[in-house]
């Protein structure tokens, strides 16, 4: 079976589910949890949220009735919640009596938590409320963040801070809500995990190389293997001295089986081995044209493609985008030069040049960067 019918009936079997999984849910409620990145307003938006659908937004009646439960005054347990704003390094005192009072308040939130969720429709803000809803059928998980940078301008303009203090502010907040989530979820979840994001599926496609290039492949690998293989003692200083050479290259080399340096002595500098060019730039390789197959008929069917290149330093981006400038699509690259605070800006600008295909090393994507609603990853 061809990738793109596979990628069809993947999909239809996902519709499949979720309309099975849309019936079984109508008629109950629907719980809405908010985790939100210290200073990006996400309080505001579980308000604006809870006066659009009409649904209660729970915050600190949480902790009142927490306090209830747990048998404790108010004002007692305000001291371990941040003034009843932020709620984590409340949760992890130094003194052991404080310890066991903020372990019996997590413990009653818990279950008031669990209570509102399957009780009634409602917004529950924070509190690792995703984590504990998670088997909840009709949980729907979000995550509200932003750029650093605006967070910092966000909380500095709000407490009246130069920007030094509000990003001294910021940076500690969120450590203390991500150590909250680690501590009570016994490090199992994280404040990223469990959102309502596109579904998508990852389809590994085999592929083989040409043969020269195997050939040249198969020849590299046995090369390093004979280096490997002397166990004296200056040969283990060189194979411990190679080895992440020896695994940079025998990775890279498939997707760019040219231009690579010769491999020389740690030591002395003479040339140990010279991987061979077994191919060209201008090359079309089988992985290239399915690459191209499955881009082309998303944006055929007017969808937007994010290929991820892990690979920065050889030319698998630039020949990528070259391919698709032939074949007719707008592509763009966005290179590792493009700050954080600016790449939900450059995106936006692209957008509306009519890109439909973004290039980027995916550990250049970080949170607030989803400008492309697109559920495909190449």
């Amino acid at each position: 079976m061809g990738i793109i019918p596979q990628l069809k009936k993947r999909r239809a079997e996902l519709e499949s589910r979720v309309a099975a999984s849309e019936a079984e849910r109508a008629g109950q409620p629907v719980v809405i949890t908010i985790a939100r990145d210290f200073g990006a307003e996400g309080h505001e938006i579980g308000k604006m949220l809870s006066a659009e659908l009409g649904i209660p937004l729970y915050d600190n009646e949480i902790l009142v009735r927490s306090s209830i439960r747990a048998g404790e005054s108010m004002d007692r347990i305000a001291a371990y919640d941040e003034q009843l704003a932020a709620e984590n390094m409340a949760f992890l005192p130094d003194r052991v009596d404080a310890r066991n009072l903020a372990d019996k308040l997590f413990e009653k939130m818990a279950q008031v938590i669990i209570d509102l969720g399957s009780t009634e429709s409602c917004i529950i803000e924070g509190r690792l409320s995703d984590y504990l809803l998670r088997a909840n059928p009709n949980h729907i998980a979000v995550l509200v963040t932003a750029p650093l940078e605006d967070r910092i301008q966000i909380v500095s303009k709000k407490r009246g801070l130069n920007h030094y203090k509000g990003a001294q502010l910021v940076k500690k907040q969120q450590r203390a809500r991500e150590q909250f989530y680690k501590r009570y979820s016994a490090g199992k979840w994280r404040m990223d995990m469990g959102k309502d994001l596109p579904e998508y599926e990852e389809i590994p496609v085999p592929l083989r190389l040409p043969e020269n290039q195997q050939r040249a492949y198969d020849d590299l690998e046995h090369a390093f293997h004979e280096i490997f293989k002397d166990r004296s003692c200056e040969g283990r200083k060189l194979a411990r001295k190679l080895l992440s050479v020896s695994l940079n290259l025998m990775m890279a080399y498939p997707d760019q089986p040219y231009g690579h340096k010769p491999i020389v002595h740690p030591v002395t500098a003479d040339p140990i081995l010279v991987p061979e060019d077994s191919g060209a730039s201008t090359d079309e390789t089988e992985k290239d044209a399915r690459a191209l197959e499955i881009i082309r008929a998303k944006v055929a069917a007017e969808e937007r493609v994010l290929p991820y290149v892990n690979w920065v330093r050889l030319d698998s981006r630039t020949r990528l985008k070259r391919f698709l400038t032939d074949a007719g699509v707008r592509a763009e690259i966005m290179e590792d030069t493009v700050p954080p605070r600016r790449r939900e800006e450059w995106v936006a600008n692209h957008l509306r040049q009519g890109m439909q295909v973004m290039i980027v090393n995916p550990a250049k994507i970080e949170k607030g960067c989803a400008s492309v609603r697109t559920p495909y990853f190449v």
